[in-house]
């Protein structure tokens, strides 16, 4: 088997919304002029999904100038819980989020036969995906088994540098973006999901500075996360459904020894600079540039990938 990695895309239009339309990522990589908004989700290949019945994950120990391991810990088990207790028929998401604590780890990485951590990292000291890509607020990166769509890993990157600013606690300040509106997004591609067609959604690609517009789940990510963790316990896959692993029950050894990791694409957060409505700049990272204004305050919406 071969494993790989994900980058995923999405546009910055406001359309009406449509019913039912989340998006589930998907292991066949998305063409560069995809745009989940005008041409619906991309449907090739098989959907990504987690086995297990918890989803467990680690933060980097340093965290953050801007955001203490505390703050990061609190921000991230509202987050993923928010997901795991969103009503879906007969019940609630069948995983559960498992904090495992904080670790020394700092690298996305993934080790063919070896344990691994899905691990939360900040970037203080610089964003290390080029000037291109400084406006990216997060990315996560995703591993998986190409045949199945099997998650095996997933990493995620924040992006704390100098230039962007990030509000921990109720209030978010002009200018600054709120952490739990940009975890909850990230958390939803940790878990398998794409961007929406829904703009009003969290998974919708786009966050605008001094809001806190990401941190509730509407009908549309509920729906999202239903298809992927319905109640039943079961994982609704490209083969068909099969019943959820338990946290604590041997995995087929199989399933590691072959897994190989390759090139691939990584589900990720875009927020950068542009005005309401334009066609982003970079069709594959979507670095547009986007400037409202409401109340003369001027507002700097980022897309989120």
């Amino acid at each position: 088997m071969q494993s790989r990695t994900l980058l995923g895309a999405a546009a910055l239009f406001v359309l009406a919304p449509k019913a039912q339309a989340f998006c589930r990522t998907m292991t066949e990589d998305e063409p560069a002029t995809h745009d989940a908004v005008v041409d619906g989700c991309w449907a090739e290949g098989k959907p990504l999904y987690w086995k297990r019945d918890c989803v467990q994950y680690y933060v980097n120990r340093r965290a953050s100038e801007q955001v203490a391991l505390r703050e990061a810990q609190k921000a991230l088990s509202e987050a993923f819980g928010a997901w795991a207790s969103a009503a879906c028929k007969g019940g609630s998401a069948s995983f559960r989020p498992i904090d495992m604590g904080p670790t020394d780890i700092n690298r996305v990485e993934y080790r063919v036969g070896e344990t691994n951590q899905n691990v939360i990292m900040f970037r203080d000291d610089r964003w290390p995906y080029g000037p291109e890509k400084a406006d990216l607020l997060a990315l996560t990166t995703i591993t998986y088994v190409p045949e199945t769509g099997r998650i095996v890993d997933a990493d995620m990157e924040i992006n704390t540098s100098a230039e962007i600013r990030m509000a921990v606690g109720d209030d978010v300040p002009v200018g600054e973006y709120d952490l739990l509106s940009v975890i909850t997004h990230d958390s939803g591609h940790f878990l398998g999901l794409a961007h929406t067609e829904d703009p009003r959604a969290v998974m919708a690609p786009k966050l605008e500075a001094g809001t806190d517009s990401k941190r509730i789940l509407t009908s549309d990510d509920v729906s999202g996360i239903c298809a992927g963790f319905p109640a039943n316990k079961v994982r609704v896959t490209g083969d068909g459904e099969i019943p959820a692993l338990a946290c604590n029950a041997p995995d087929d050894p199989k399933s590691s020894d072959a897994i190989r990791v390759g090139n691939g694409r990584n589900a990720s957060c875009t927020l950068t600079p542009g005005s309401h409505g334009a066609r982003p700049m970079f069709w594959f990272l979507l670095l547009g540039v986007l400037i409202g204004l409401r109340a003369g305050q001027q507002r700097w919406p980022r897309s989120l990938v």
